[in-house]
């Protein structure tokens, strides 16, 4: 990928999980408490 638009890069970093969680509701609850307990899920 080449000098993405930071906007879409964005979009692609929110959507790209989002897609995941979808078809894997255990995806959703391990990045909630992730994200409760760090901050920032990392990948």
């Amino acid at each position: 990928m080449v000098a993405a638009d930071p906007s879409l890069l964005d979009l692609m970093i929110a959507l790209i999980p989002a897609a995941i969680a979808a078809s894997n509701p255990v995806v959703v609850l391990a990045l909630g408490t992730a994200t409760m307990l760090f901050g920032v899920p990392s990948f």
